[in-house]
């Protein structure tokens, strides 16, 4: 009966560690800034817009806009940010991934804003949280 029970105990404690690992693994669960500079290191300062559309179509995240017509609105990125302040003269947005268990969800998003030349100039990225 002892002998049961430890290996029981045992399996437990395998099965948690697994899950904590692969939950943990999950690179959206990483800082912002974490990823930001993940994003960066693959994507320079100087990458064009076509080179990050490229790289957005290649790992599957899901490309919300392209605006050649517009920067990067801080109201997008920081809580009080302003709608007339911005970053860039063109800008992309795209959804990195979800992750989470119901009710709490979270949702990894990045902006790349580029200079009137189409050149990345910086990345934004926001973890949301939502409740369903």
């Amino acid at each position: 009966m002892k002998k049961a029970m430890i290996y029981i105990l045992l399996a437990i404690l395998a099965i948690t560690l697994i899950i904590v690992a692969v939950v943990m693994s999950n690179p959206l669960r990483r800082t912002p800034e974490t990823i930001r500079e993940r994003l960066l290191q693959s994507m320079p300062v100087g990458t064009s817009k076509e080179e990050v559309l490229e790289v957005i179509r290649e790992n599957e995240w899901e490309l919300i806009h392209a605006n050649d017509n517009g920067g990067v609105a801080m109201a997008n990125i920081v809580e009080g940010g302003s709608w007339e302040e911005s970053t860039g003269e063109q800008s992309i947005r795209a959804i990195l991934g979800r992750y989470g268990i119901r009710p709490v969800r979270y949702l990894v998003e990045a902006w790349w804003a580029f200079d009137e030349n189409g050149e990345l100039i910086d990345v934004f990225v926001r973890r949301t949280t939502t409740f369903r």
